[in-house]
């Protein structure tokens, strides 16, 4: 009497636990992939020449923002107000967050802020660096003028990934 309900409910059951386990899977890769580019920025943001003293803040909550967040050090989110970047040495801003801060970035070169994203064309829009994944590596996009300008110095293995 309860076996032909059951076989149903089972069937489901095991169909559901089936899709859990690859939506867990799919997003420990973004998460990992997150926390991969959140290590190299760090590195990236430690190893260069920035005059300006201040923290690496972080503006946006993408996936990439979240691992920053997470980090040992100097790391401080800054959502709180249009000028909250003025006390950065860098900043590292997600995609969601350039619609507020496209404005500032000529101020941020200005104020000798390195300023860092993920996405594409953010050099195009006035960024500095671009970080993106390459065939075997991190690939930087750097606009050159900007951070000559700054008087800011990337290390010699960080120019070595620079593909423009």
């Amino acid at each position: 009497m309860f076996k032909k309900p059951l076989i149903p409910v089972l069937i489901l059951t095991l169909a559901l636990s089936s899709l859990c386990a690859k939506l867990t899977f799919a997003a420990s890769i973004e998460s990992d992939e997150a926390a991969a580019y959140a290590n190299f920025i760090q590195n990236l943001v430690t190893k260069s020449t920035v005059t300006k003293k201040g923290a690496f803040c972080i503006f946006g909550h993408d996936a990439v923002a979240r691992s920053l967040a997470g980090g040992a050090g100097n790391v401080v989110i800054r959502d709180d107000g249009a000028d909250a970047y003025r006390k950065c040495r860098a900043v590292y801003i997600s995609v969601e967050s350039i619609a507020n801060l496209k404005s500032r970035l000529g101020e941020m070169m200005k104020d000798k802020i390195l300023t860092i994203s993920t996405f594409e064309e953010f050099v195009e829009n006035g960024g500095m660096i671009q970080v993106g994944m390459g065939r075997r590596d991190f690939e930087l996009t750097v606009d050159v003028k900007l951070l000559y300008a700054a008087q800011i110095k990337l290390d010699t293995l960080s120019t070595n990934l620079i593909v423009n």
